[in-house]
């Protein structure tokens, strides 16, 4: 089976809708086994706002679980928010 080097891919994200990208695999020279997959997006598409967006509510969980952590005094990782947590936060106007 050959394998494909180079393409186009979507993935569709729940909170976000589809998101498009071009993909481009790279062998590694030392390892012939192992590749490098390289993924970009068209700027200013819906792809590059939907990962903008994506990208904020990642940014505000992980402010919002400092804050929670410094109050309660933990400093254990309780692992990354649920969509419905990030959902539950508050706006950032």
């Amino acid at each position: 089976m050959r394998q494909k080097d180079s393409g186009s891919t979507r993935i569709v994200y729940d909170l976000v809708a589809e998101l498009s990208f071009v993909y481009q695999a790279l062998g590694l020279p030392a390892d012939p086994d192992e590749l490098v997959i390289a993924c970009t997006f068209e700027r200013n598409s819906a792809t590059d706002g939907r990962l903008g967006l994506l990208t904020s509510w990642v940014g505000a969980a992980d402010a919002q679980r400092a804050v929670v952590q410094r109050q309660s005094g933990s400093s254990s990782e309780r692992g990354p928010l649920t969509p419905v947590e990030r959902l539950m936060l508050p706006s950032r106007e």
